[in-house]
């Protein structure tokens, strides 16, 4: 959904309070669907402006006519109007091919944005229960995360975390301690607040449990050398100063201190 704002003015030029507003798909005299917010609430069409003659409405990606009636209006027409969202799933938009964020499919790995490299199959991936592990990387591209799927390879009891926070420190995504490490087998989990957009740029993947011998399928490729910023030595893999509660990631991971021989989880962001 693309959000479309402007005002309506009277025949000599003052706002128009009150004018009707009728949105049309373009060329034709069929009444747009519209709304009121990012694609959830409905909104009447035709509807009235606000005593400055403003009004605004949220459409999918097209062209509209946009009528304007009302006292001391010559009803007229602004026509062709093009509403265009760069992020909305269009089948026009495909080509051939899958578009980007289209649900159940894209998306990316939570440290190789670009591809699954092979992994270990259940690795005990915390030293310790509570503390917060972090892998820095770089996004290439816009992204929408709703959702990450981990897989679980030996039941324990105990809440696990992953997430992505920015490159200040600041979680931006995460599951709430959503993974149950007593449940085998892949689990997709719901992000709190998704869907969230991510732009390119530089990220820290993160991870935590409740349970210190919590065992998932993990990457098998890091090495202390893995390069990156994090400190002088080139090293990419930390751990933060700031804990997490019963398997929740923190809303900050302070200062992070570098390590080494940590194995980070095989995580998949989607929408």
């Amino acid at each position: 959904m693309q959000h479309y704002s402007s005002q309506a003015f009277t025949d000599i030029g003052k706002p128009a309070g009150g004018a009707s507003i009728a949105v049309k798909l373009a060329g034709s005299n069929t009444n747009a669907t519209i709304y009121s917010d990012d694609g959830i609430t409905v909104k009447s069409n035709p509807f009235v402006t606000n005593n400055l003659g403003q009004f605004d409405f949220y459409a999918a990606s097209g062209k509209y006519d946009i009528t304007v009636t009302g006292t001391q209006i010559t009803t007229y027409t602004l026509s062709n109007q093009v509403v265009f969202d760069p992020f909305e799933v269009s089948s026009s938009d495909q080509n051939g091919l899958t578009p980007i964020n289209t649900s159940g499919l894209g998306g990316f790995w939570g440290l190789f944005p670009d591809g699954a490299p092979s992994t270990l199959s259940g690795q005990v991936f915390a030293l310790a229960a509570n503390q917060v592990y972090v892998f820095a990387f770089v996004l290439p591209r816009v992204v929408n995360v709703n959702r990450v799927s981990v897989t679980v390879v030996s039941a324990v009891a105990g809440a696990t975390d992953v997430g992505i926070y920015s490159a200040s420190g600041n979680r931006l995504v995460y599951t709430n301690g959503g993974i149950n490490m007593n449940v085998t087998g892949v689990q997709t989990v719901a992000i709190i607040g998704g869907p969230i957009m991510l732009l390119p740029g530089f990220y820290y993947f993160a991870e935590t449990t409740s349970v210190a011998s919590a065992a998932m399928d993990a990457w098998a490729i890091i090495t202390p050398a893995y390069a990156g910023p994090m400190n002088a030595n080139g090293n990419r893999i930390g751990t933060a100063a700031n804990a997490s509660s019963n398997g929740i990631l923190p809303p900050t991971l302070g200062v992070i201190s570098p390590t080494t021989g940590m194995t980070p989880v095989t995580a998949f962001f989607e929408r």
